[in-house]
């Protein structure tokens, strides 16, 4: 990030140049010109900084260390005609360039000066990266789950491939056995623990009788909080995951495998437009805003908003913000999903709840980063302790921030009970293995139409 940052301010100060240059007639061009432009500088941190999170987003160490340059040329070079068209549209429009010169000329300079430089920088950074890993200084932490004649070949292999930067630690098996003088760090059900205790960056799961089932655990109940992991299995080991990407590891047995996700850059301008779509609401919706506060105050007696604790990204606590729809104290017997005709809610909350008006407060949620507009529903860690028992793949849902509306609240609705939040959690797994802009948009304009029929409850 901070190469791609400066090489992007290196860009705009050689272009800033090229264009006084250009509108200032040579015998009156002064080097003092430049420097003395406040333009120049806004530039340097605003244009490259607007540019990176765009279109370059974050990467994990691993990850780039072990991308070819090849791939790193061609992505750089469609980046770049993407950034020459940001700064033509953001930077050039009212520039006395124009006056006299095409927009073709400048695209054309601005794409290769970024070209050049980001491609120097980004290989010159890998080459040096690779060296660093090859020659041992860096490493990431790796993990053997089995210590069977199947793991200690896998350890061999990935010896043998040292500019990937394996360092392994050790091996999850049967203890007092020992291969190549590593130890057996634990046994089967603490792999968990292990990777937490040791700083784990790699493990690698390989086929054995004694940790079959040790890979759907380990998947269903920590991947999901842990994204720096990055998990490898053996070649014939079993997994039940669905729009997995799987990536094989050079002269060896084994393959990366990550759980489909959005890109980057999706993952940007997905929370660019929670902010401001959220904001932009707020705004318009204010007046309702005060309407309801009113009849909320009016209808019984207690707190305009209500907040409740759910578990949200990553399994962290937020405090979930509502207009109150029921009667003070009603969970006075412990925890109660509401239902059609419950009798706890108030009238005017009954009427809120029939066209999810009590919501809306939700939206700063949004604003702070505990939800998204769109993404599963956030449950209360007593409910969520109960689903997982039926099923552990509710932890998944964990893996990104919740929502507002979700898949699962316009194709199945609101969940009276545990049977109903089990078929719902189907719809927001299918989500999941999904996820997209696209489908993202689909579910808005679902949610708007069950909006307007008043389906809530």
């Amino acid at each position: 990030m901070l190469i791609d940052f400066l090489s992007a301010s290196l860009v705009w100060l050689l272009f800033f140049i090229y264009r006084k240059i250009n509108e200032i007639p040579e015998a009156y061009f002064e080097w003092r010109d430049v420097w003395n432009d406040q333009m120049l500088y806004w530039g340097i941190l605003l244009i490259p900084l607007g540019w990176i999170i765009l279109y370059f987003g974050t990467e994990q160490y691993q990850k780039i260390a072990r991308q070819s340059r090849i791939i790193i040329a061609i992505r750089t070079f469609f980046q770049s005609i993407l950034g020459g068209f940001v700064l033509l549209l953001t930077v050039l429009v009212d520039d006395d360039l124009l006056k006299y010169k095409s927009y073709i000329t400048p695209f054309f300079i601005l794409i290769s000066i970024h070209f050049l430089i980001t491609i120097l920088s980004r290989t010159g950074f890998l080459t040096i990266l690779k060296g660093q890993i090859k020659a041992g200084r860096i490493g990431f932490n790796t993990l053997i789950v089995g210590s069977g004649p199947v793991a200690q070949n896998v350890y061999t292999d990935l010896k043998k491939i040292p500019s990937w930067g394996y360092n392994v630690l050790g091996f999850v098996g049967a203890k007092g056995s020992k291969f190549n003088n590593l130890p057996i760090l634990g046994d089967f059900p603490s792999v968990s623990s292990i990777v937490n205790d040791y700083s784990i960056s790699e493990v690698v799961f390989v086929k054995e009788r004694e940790n079959s089932q040790c890979v759907q655990s380990f998947l269903n109940t920590q991947y999901p909080f842990h994204k720096r992991i990055q998990i490898n299995v053996s070649a014939h080991e079993p997994y039940n995951l669905s729009k997995v990407k799987i990536r094989p590891i050079p002269n060896t047995e084994v393959l990366a495998i990550d759980l489909h996700d959005m890109s980057n850059w999706e993952k940007i301008v997905k929370r660019l437009f929670d902010i401001l779509v959220s904001l932009l609401l707020l705004l318009l919706l204010l007046p309702l805003f005060f309407w309801i506060t009113i009849k909320v105050k009016l209808s019984s007696s207690g707190p305009v908003f209500f907040t409740q604790d759910r578990l949200g990204f990553r399994g962290q606590k937020f405090r979930i913000l509502k207009f109150r729809s029921m009667f003070e104290d009603s969970e006075k017997s412990g925890p109660a999903l509401s239902f059609d005709g419950d009798e706890r809610c108030t009238k005017f909350g009954a009427f809120m709840r029939k066209w999810r008006l009590d919501e809306m407060p939700q939206f700063i949620n949004v604003i702070k980063g505990d939800m998204s507009l769109i993404g599963p529903r956030p449950e209360r860690q007593y409910y969520i302790d109960q689903l997982i028992k039926e099923e552990p793949r509710y932890n998944y849902l964990l893996s990104v921030r919740p929502g507002i509306t979700s898949l699962g609240q316009v194709k199945y609705g609101y969940a009276s009970n545990l049977q109903q939040m089990q078929k719902r959690l189907k719809f927001d797994l299918l989500y999941l293995e999904n996820r997209s802009l696209r489908l993202d948009i689909k579910i808005l304009f679902y949610t708007f139409l069950v909006l307007l029929q008043g389906q809530g409850k």
